[in-house]
């Protein structure tokens, strides 16, 4: 598997990391960020033979926002199958969207991260490291993948085929998450090309209007992260344009919109209330 595209100081954590890796490896950053990418392509350089699902892969994600405890004692299960294979590492389990797992199910995780069984790597994806119980965090090496320079996203996306304004357009929306980059050039990202559409929407709403929404729209963390995320991208897409024409009313308003969201999304990030935090953002947009 190629090397996917990375910050230089993401960089050499992953190499360092592939130099002397450890059983256990938390990636932190950014919903699209690509922490799923590099998860796989860890799995993939460490673990020689062909990765096979059930037989030396695991893949464990969200179903219906959690990941249950009976989600995280099928690793128990699947450690006991017979795996063979050359180095060091013959198996690998990825927990995608660990921020999923309620704390019995985190618990449950820890008593296998306590003795870490050999030859398996295991990998856990999280947008936020406060997300997990600190006695989990303390048996995990942890990585922080950060956006790549839009310059860096822009050539290597108009190096792979893509045209100059689908990839313009998708660096803005994205703004250094090469994942969700990927996503919208590829056609992949409906749910939140919807959600940024939904975000539009909301900003040329009344307060009152919006404040009816507030229930239905905090109903799953990731869901509101994205939509902060998607009233932040368009916060910053306004306010170059309102740059450009040098109007000023026009960029004090999207100035505070993007102020206010980044508050919003900072909060979110350490297990604010989403109903809370919305209810905020709503009333000072």
């Amino acid at each position: 598997m190629d090397s996917p595209l990375l910050e230089s100081q993401t960089r050499s954590q992953i190499d360092n990391f592939l130099t002397s890796p450890s059983n256990s490896l938390l990636l932190v950053g950014l919903p699209g960020v690509g922490k799923l990418t590099v998860a796989q392509y860890l799995c993939r350089t460490l673990i020689i033979n062909p990765l096979i699902p059930g037989s030396n892969y695991l893949h464990i994600e969200p179903i219906d926002g959690l990941i249950s405890i009976e989600s995280i004692r099928s690793i128990v299960s699947f450690i006991k199958l017979k795996s063979t294979g050359d180095g060091d590492f013959n198996r690998c389990i990825i927990i995608d969207r660990a921020e999923a797992m309620n704390s019995a199910a985190q618990n449950t995780l820890l008593k296998t991260l306590e003795e870490p069984p050999m030859g398996t790597l295991i990998i856990l994806c999280v947008d936020s490291i406060h997300s997990l119980l600190p006695t989990l965090i303390s048996r995990l090496s942890t990585i922080q993948i950060q956006k790549i320079s839009k310059k860096s996203l822009i050539n290597h996306f108009i190096s792979e085929g893509y045209s100059e304004k689908d990839v313009n357009l998708a660096a803005l929306i994205s703004d250094g998450r090469i994942g969700m980059a990927k996503s919208i050039l590829s056609n992949k990202l409906d749910i939140n090309l919807e959600v940024l559409t939904l975000a539009k929407e909301l900003i040329g709403m009344n307060k009152s209007d919006r404040l009816v929404k507030i229930n239905s729209l905090s109903k799953d963390r990731k869901d509101t992260i994205n939509l902060v995320d998607s009233l932040i991208n368009i916060a910053k897409a306004s306010l170059n344009s309102s740059a450009e024409k040098d109007n000023i009313k026009s960029i004090q308003i999207w100035n505070k919109v993007l102020a206010e969201s980044l508050q919003a999304r900072e909060a979110l990030m350490v297990n604010a209330s989403q109903k809370l935090v919305l209810t905020k953002l709503f009333l000072a947009i």
